[in-house]
């Protein structure tokens, strides 16, 4: 709200504020009537905090509320309904310094009403709402998405931040397991291959889609951040259609610059896998003197590892895939790569 009060020019006003007689007295000062109930003539409901109990109290009120009712005891929440809601406090500093942005001055504006002058400043967005009713939230489906981004304008860095509070709010209110999937699950589930270039941005590096059609396979991690190796068998390990429990359970250090790296992979367009299989085409590790080196049986894990031990029982895990993929006739690459190497992929 801080920076959108400074672009909008009302943030010495709005911190001026301490309690709701400040906004009363700015609504008074620049023409308007404060009331203590709402009636038929009334323009907007404003609330201090989403927190606050009355707030509260009257999103139940709308929630329990027959639009299509005539009782008298309901009036005052079919008016309620009628105004989309509970407005913030800030809306009203936003409306009036706008409308003095149109008129240059206060003079100018004096006696003007800006809903009868300035009707498009009156609208509010979603993101001027302490509680919304349905009603509201229908009337903006053509305007703005769930998260009040705006459909018919490009949209600034203040409405995606407000965009992204109101995903996180989603989030903790819905759980992990309505979390919506990741962007690659996505692009391959719901877009056929000669629509997924579409994904490929300037940082999709490792995402096998471009305009051309499929530039080769895609690309799998392992983090080698986990107590043991999960599944060999690539079948097994694509069985788990929601968040493995080895994130929570298994992982020995989410901290770690390996763990801290794993964004920048997939937001490079790879998957990153809690089972080290044959699928896998890349180790994320780290070595002694190394960014990358191709794996090979060959090669000594006391020499390439920076952990000796751990190394051993990484090689011996790749050396077992080995085998199985040669009994398959099957061909087994894989690439061991630092969190270096993958910063510097990311900010080639």
């Amino acid at each position: 709200a801080s920076s959108e009060a400074e672009e909008g020019g009302w943030k010495m006003g709005a911190t001026e504020v301490t309690s709701h007689t400040d906004v009363i007295r700015y609504i008074q000062s620049h023409g308007g009537t404060v009331e203590l109930t709402a009636h038929l003539g009334t323009n907007f409901i404003i609330g201090g905090r989403g927190t606050d109990a009355k707030v509260s109290t009257l999103l139940d009120l709308m929630s329990k509320t027959d639009p299509n009712g005539t009782s008298k005891r309901e009036e005052f929440a079919r008016r309620l309904l009628e105004l989309g809601g509970v407005h913030k406090w800030t809306f009203v500093f936003s409306m009036v310094t706008l409308a003095l942005k149109q008129c240059d001055d206060e003079v100018t504006l004096f006696g003007k009403s800006i809903r009868e002058h300035f009707p498009e400043l009156a609208v509010a967005r979603r993101s001027d709402y302490l509680a919304i009713s349905d009603t509201a939230k229908q009337s903006l489906k053509g305007i703005e998405d769930d998260f009040g981004l705006r459909v018919d304008v490009e949209s600034n860095l203040i409405d995606f931040e407000r965009a992204l509070e109101g995903v996180a709010k989603q989030i903790k209110s819905k759980g992990r397991a309505n979390d919506p999937p990741p962007w690659l699950i996505r692009a391959t589930k719901d877009f056929s291959k000669c629509d997924r270039w579409m994904f490929e941005l300037g940082h999709q590096k490792m995402f096998p889609y471009s305009k051309a059609g499929s530039t080769g396979d895609h690309v799998i991690f392992y983090p080698d951040v986990f107590e043991t190796f999960g599944e060999e068998e690539e079948a097994d390990a694509t069985k788990e259609k929601t968040h493995s429990l080895r994130w929570e359970l298994d992982v020995m250090d989410d901290l770690s610059d390996i763990a801290s790296v794993l964004p920048l992979v997939r937001a490079m367009g790879a998957f990153v896998s809690c089972h080290l299989h044959a699928g896998v085409t890349h180790v994320l590790c780290e070595l002694k003197t190394r960014k990358s080196i191709k794996w090979s049986s060959r090669l000594y894990p006391h020499v390439i590892f920076a952990d000796a031990d751990d190394g051993r029982l990484l090689h011996e895990r790749l050396i077992s895939l080995e085998e199985t993929a040669s009994i398959r006739r099957a061909q087994f690459e894989v690439m061991l790569v630092t969190p270096v190497w993958v910063e510097e992929r990311w900010n080639s």
